[in-house]
């Protein structure tokens, strides 16, 4: 009678298998979560560590045209470009030169910039003949590492939703508007750029500390 082989797998082996667990998102530099706007809260709850990537539109941090060589040099990549089903895919390079330089929050929230990204986020593809034609808007992804202390709590203001909101200045009125519905529990933390030029430039996070209901 022939014998089939076994297969025998060390008890430890087994151990090893039933032990890996899925990554959460936002727990590694390398897996961040990751916001589609910048009027999205980050989840941050005290003594946890959260990495976060936040997209901020051109506009909302550029005073002018001078990022233009910055953005200019961006290329899109139309080979993958067949059908007129097919997309461009959006394009983002480092930006290096795009520095932290503050951090203006509670105490207890500590913000840092691990990397800066510019880049071109397509809306649309077409295809004319042998020639693709895009259509994109420009933005800035940042990623962040946000900690929240062990003992922090979130401090006890007087001041109203529609005053934070107010504080986002350079935001449009209509999002300023819809931002006095929900930032009643938010702390928008402002942080402050360094790009090479005299003028510094400012964004916010907003940051959720509270557990959800």
């Amino acid at each position: 009678m022939k014998r089939l082989p076994v297969l025998v797998i060390p008890a430890l082996t087994l151990l090893t298998l039933s032990a890996c667990t899925p990554v959460a998102r936002g727990t590694q530099a390398d897996f961040p979560v990751e916001q589609p706007d910048a009027l999205t809260p980050t989840t941050v709850l005290p003594g946890q560590t959260v990495f976060v990537t936040v997209p901020y539109g051109r506009a909302a941090i550029e005073d002018d045209t001078e990022y233009d060589r910055y953005f200019d040099a961006i290329s899109f990549d139309y080979s993958g470009v067949r059908s007129s089903g097919d997309k461009v895919p959006d394009a983002y390079v480092n930006a290096p030169w795009f520095t932290l330089k503050s951090v203006d929050g509670p105490a207890g929230i500590t913000v840092t910039l691990m990397k800066a990204n510019i880049g071109r986020v397509v809306s649309q593809t077409k295809l004319n003949g042998s020639q693709v034609n895009v259509k994109y808007g420009e933005r800035f992804r940042l990623h962040y590492k946000v900690s929240v202390a062990a003992d922090y709590k979130a401090p006890v203001t007087d001041a109203s939703s529609e005053a934070k909101a107010a504080a986002l200045s350079k935001l449009s009125p209509e999002l300023i508007a819809s931002l006095k519905t929900v930032m009643g529990g938010l702390t928008p933390v402002k942080v402050t750029f360094a790009d090479g030029t005299s003028t510094p430039k400012t964004a916010y996070l907003l940051v959720d500390t509270q557990p959800s209901k």
